[in-house]
Order: C-alpha cells, then sequence, then structure tokens
C-alpha cells in the first residue's frame, strides 16, 4: 500500500513538473471502471459507498460540517470582532448560497465530494460588481484543473458525463479545496485505499451469500458406488432446483445416497473478528475516531467525551481551516481582507455535560473576561439589562476596578441603564448597514473617475431619503444626516484626485468607526 501511494504520488508530481497536464495520470485513476484489487471486487467512489464503513464515514464528517453555521466576522480597526449579516456573502452562506440547496446541504454536498473524489469545486457567480451572488457545487468528476498557455491554474468543466460541451473558469471563479494531495489536486481516499475497502466489500458479499444459503454449507452426499452419468446429471439438477435457496429446508429424499452437513462454527464463517477490525482500518483512513460510526467495543463512558474533542480537532478542524481559507481568498475582494473573514462556528460542538460547562461560566464571568449576556447568548438565551458590563472582583482588579465610585461613575452607571442594550445594539447594526452602503456605492463611483462626481452626488440624494425612511422610528434623525452630508463632502473633495481609487478606499475604511457615536446620538 504505502509503495502504491508513493508510485501515485511521484507520477503525479512528475507530471506538474513537465508542464504538461499535471492531472492526466490522477484523472485516468478516476475512470470508471474496475480495479485491480487483489479481493476481486470493484472499488470506485460509487461502489465504496456500498460498504457500510465507508459510507458512515463520509456521512458522519460531511453532516457535521454542514451543520455548522458559516459566519462572516467584521474586525474593526481597533481589533474588535463581530459578527455581520450584511455583507453579500454573509447572505449567501447563511440564507441560500445556490438556489436549489440550503446552506447545510450545500456544504455537506461539498465535503461528501472531497471525502471522495479528493475535491471539492463550487463554481462562483459574480455580479456586475464583483460581488458574488451565487455559489454552484460542481461535481468533481466534471471538473479538470489545468494549467493555461499562461501557466495560470484554469478549470474546464463540462456540464454531465460524457458531454463535449466544456466551459473553461479562471481560477478566482472556482472554489476549489482539495484533500491530501499534491498541492494543486488532492487525491481520492478511495482510489488510494481501494485494497482496504476491496476487503471489507468481500466481506459483506460473503456474508451475504453465507446467510442466503441459510447460514449452511453445501451437504457432502455420500453414494456408495459409482453414479452414472444420467444419475448424477438430474440429482444435481434436483439438489440445485428443489433444495437450494427459499426450498433449502423442504425434505430431501435421496436414491441410495447417504447425505452429511459439513459444519462451520458460524464465528468463522462469518469472520466477525476480521469484519470489525476491517471497519476500524476505513475509520483510520477518514481519521474518525470508531465510536462515531457506532464500534463501540474499546469506548466508554469516561473515554466518549475525549474521543469527541479529538473529532473537533484532529478530524474537523483541518476540513473547516481548508475550506475557510479557500473562501476568504476567493469571496472577498482584496481591500476587504483583513476587515472580513469566513469562520464557522464550533461552539456546539465543545459543548461538554451541564455541570461542567455552567463551572466554565462561572469563571468566565468571576475572571471578568466574560460578561453574563455573552454566557446568555451562549446558550441561545435573550439578553438582559444591566449585564452588558465585565464584574470586575476586587481580590483580582482592586477596588478603584472592582466596584463603582461615587460621583460621575454613579452617574454613568444610571446613563448606562437607562438605554436597552438590545435597542442599542439594534440601532449599531442599522447604522453600520446605511455606513456600509455609502462605503460600498462611493467605492464603486471611484470606479469611474470622469463621472465620479455626479455619481457622488446622485448617491447622497437617494441616500437621504433612506435615511429618513429607515430612522423614522428616533426622535431625531440628524446625527445621521450630518454625518452623511459631511462624507459626501468629503467624497467630492477628493474628486480630480490622480489616485481615486486609492484614496476613497482609504477614506470610507474610517467611517464605520463612526458607528457607536452616530448610533447613541440617534437614542438620546
Amino acid at each position: 500500500m504505502l509503495n502504491r501511494l508513493r508510485s501515485f504520488a511521484a507520477n503525479s508530481f512528475a507530471s506538474f513538473a513537465r508542464g504538461m497536464g499535471y492531472t492526466e495520470s490522477i484523472m485516468a485513476a478516476r475512470v470508471p471502471g474496475v480495479p485491480n484489487t487483489q479481493s476481486r471486487v470493484a472499488v470506485n467512489e460509487q461502489t465504496a459507498l456500498r460498504y457500510a464503513a465507508v459510507y458512515a464515514c463520509i456521512r458522519c464528517i460531511s453532516e457535521t460540517k454542514g451543520s455548522l453555521p458559516m459566519e462572516v466576522i467584521e474586525t474593526s480597526k481597533s481589533g474588535k470582532e463581530t459578527v455581520t449579516k450584511l455583507h453579500p456573502v454573509a447572505q449567501l452562506l447563511q440564507y441560500e448560497p445556490y438556489e436549489d440547496m440550503t446552506p447545510m446541504v450545500w456544504s455537506e454536498t461539498r465535503q461528501a465530494d472531497v471525502l471522495t473524489g479528493g475535491n471539492g469545486y463550487c463554481e462562483i457567480v459574480f455580479d456586475n460588481d464583483g460581488m458574488p451572488i451565487g455559489l454552484i457545487p460542481r461535481h468533481w468528476s466534471l471538473v479538470t484543473p489545468r494549467r493555461d498557455d499562461n501557466g495560470r491554474l484554469a478549470y474546464d468543466v463540462r456540464q454531465s458525463s460524457g458531454s463535449s460541451n466544456i466551459r473553461t473558469l479562471d481560477r478566482s471563479q472556482m472554489l476549489h479545496v482539495p484533500g491530501f494531495g499534491n498541492g494543486i489536486l488532492g487525491w481520492s481516499p478511495i482510489r488510494l485505499l481501494a485494497e482496504s475497502i476491496g476487503i471489507g466489500l468481500a466481506q459483506d458479499k460473503f456474508a451475504a451469500a453465507y446467510f442466503g444459503n441459510s447460514a449452511k454449507p453445501s451437504l457432502v452426499l455420500e453414494s456408495p458406488g459409482t453414479l452414472g452419468d444420467e444419475v448424477f446429471n438430474r440429482l444435481k439438477h434436483e439438489i440445485e432446483v428443489n433444495h437450494s435457496g427459499d426450498n433449502a429446508h423442504r425434505p430431501l429424499l435421496l436414491e441410495g445416497l447417504t447425505a452429511k452437513p459439513l459444519l462451520i462454527p458460524a464465528n468463522e464463517a462469518q469472520l466477525l473478528e476480521s469484519r470489525e477490525f476491517q471497519e476500524e482500518v476505513i475509520c483510520r483512513i477518514f481519521r474518525l475516531p470508531p465510536h462515531m460510526i457506532g464500534l463501540l467495543r474499546r469506548a466508554t463512558f469516561s473515554n466518549i467525551e475525549a474521543q469527541d474533542l479529538s473529532y473537533e480537532k484532529h478530524t474537523m478542524r483541518p476540513w473547516l481551516i481548508r475550506d475557510e481559507q479557500e473562501m476568504n481568498r476567493k469571496l472577498f475582494l482584496r481591500k476587504e481582507r483583513g476587515r472580513f473573514h469566513i469562520r464557522h462556528n464550533v461552539d456546539d460542538l465543545l459543548r461538554a455535560d451541564i455541570k461542567t460547562r455552567y463551572d466554565a461560566y462561572k469563571t468566565a464571568i468571576l475572571g471578568g473576561f466574560k460578561t453574563r449576556n455573552e454566557v446568555r447568548a451562549t446558550e441561545h438565551l435573550p439578553s438582559m439589562p444591566g449585564c452588558d458590563e465585565l464584574l470586575l472582583p476586587e481580590a483580582i482588579f482592586g477596588k478603584s476596578k472592582g466596584k463603582q465610585n461615587s460621583g460621575d461613575d454613579q452617574k454613568s452607571a444610571r446613563t448606562r441603564r437607562k438605554t436597552d442594550p438590545r435597542l442599542k445594539a439594534l440601532m449599531c447594526q442599522t447604522v453600520a448597514g446605511l455606513i456600509a452602503r455609502e462605503a460600498t456605492h462611493a467605492e464603486r463611483a471611484a470606479s469611474k473617475p470622469e463621472q465620479f462626481r455626479e455619481a457622488v452626488t446622485s448617491l447622497y440624494a437617494k441616500h437621504v431619503e433612506l435615511l429618513s425612511e429607515k430612522l423614522s422610528c428616533v426622535k431625531d434623525a440628524q446625527p445621521a444626516l450630518r454625518s452623511a452630508k459631511a462624507h459626501r463632502d468629503e467624497l467630492l473633495a477628493l474628486a480630480g484626485s490622480p489616485a481615486l481609487a486609492a484614496d476613497v478606499a482609504s477614506l470610507t475604511a474610517t467611517w464605520s468607526t463612526e458607528t457607536e457615536s452616530i448610533a447613541k446620538a440617534l437614542l438620546v
């Protein structure tokens, strides 16, 4: 098996180094057919799924990944991270990546492709402004990576198997998550470990045939003399037709013969220990704790939790990082890097028993690094007024920080109690969305310097109307209107700049810092 892996890797790297179609050797290995396995069983990406252990491993990893929420995190200049739902990428990942799939189905489908064919492909559809509006999964067997004439990675995509209609996509148009491989193309674990999977399929086939014969091998028939050809053939036909399969238990009438059963112990015939060992081998292939697919021979209540943690760290974490890094570099504009990134929320995977979890929350609150509302949010509970402040124990932080002083500190505390934190958070989210809209349209206008002034004027004529509509519930919307007019004046002052796009991007990047002050002014 090791020699086969080395040979496979050597061929892949050699074709890549020659500058030719570096996928030729790997593509040849995934052409439908009957691989040459010693168990004489056909093993490919389709037949392997008939083996229960392979199916269970792929389903377990794919469903776990699909169930994890994907969040778009925005990082402010101060380093504070917040989950945003306003970015177009967040809308895709949280609601509808592809019109025919929910986020969970979309994610688990791509992961299943990686675990079977070694590669997960997803075509990115952009709008006229370069923002992604659709993520269409493409089956690994329909996509062929290659180098174009300029040495740039490209992808040939067929519409269906055997189709001659091929579209070529640039690497920026394809989310490509390879499994373990040569760095560009992942290797199919089904093909690499075909022998191991073939043994399991052969064992299943043997067990099915054994029980299909009512768990009894063929009889041994003894004759005192030699039978003629006619008698022999007639007797053979009689037994095969009338006393096998569903008729195995019918009375057997023999002419001058003695029937003796050939007995084999059931545990030997079913290869029980061998089958369980082979299932554990499949778990090793996918780096999955055996108890995740129901192999509980060595599992105990004391080590299941440790194995769950191992599953999250050693099985799921590498797949999540592969996916996050590929999406971060393909779904965001270059100027958005460092400000936005995608992260899978794995908190639910790490939830321990209730006592351990609550003890951890108590330590976090009393240690002064988590607020009570942050803990409540983790438990999917609504926030409570007055629970957004850190508790700072005097023994750790001293009296001056451990409790509020009189005078200005008490007045500040009363002011904080007057504003419902939920309302403040909602207002901050609304203001952040309006500012993000300004920034996006301003940067688009900067791409056409000759029309920049007219575009900015038109933008803010409509933006003022939008502000009045969105903030109609507040007593005075003037703080937001004043901010919008100031932004307009700043943009118009940049008209004619030789580096207009860069100047506008630098300017709009500072606007997000105004969110909290504007929201606070609107709630007064």
